[in-house]
């Protein structure tokens, strides 16, 4: 979060640029603090909204299901499936 103003920040001069090769700059410039500007507001705004809808997603759904929030005994039973899967692969 600290790197992206900081960044922002170092591209000023070439978004402002004057002189020989400026229309060039200018250009360069002009992308890169666009992009960089939209990237970090995608990432400040679409990385928590989505891991939210992620999370309630899979809560309905599990609550479709008629399962709760894990908990001991569903812990357990997919224990036992896994030591049961492996003692017949043993076999």
């Amino acid at each position: 979060m600290v790197r992206e103003p900081a960044f922002l920040v170092g591209v000023v001069p070439l978004v402002f640029s004057t002189g020989g090769g400026a229309e060039s700059r200018h250009s360069i410039g002009t992308g890169v603090f666009g992009g960089m500007t939209v990237a970090t507001i995608l990432g400040l705004i679409f990385t928590p909204v989505s891991f939210y809808v992620c999370a309630r997603g899979l809560r309905r759904r599990r609550r479709a299901e008629g399962k709760t929030a894990w908990n001991r005994r569903t812990l357990e039973a997919a224990l036992d499936r896994v030591v049961t899967a492996e003692a017949k692969q043993g076999d």
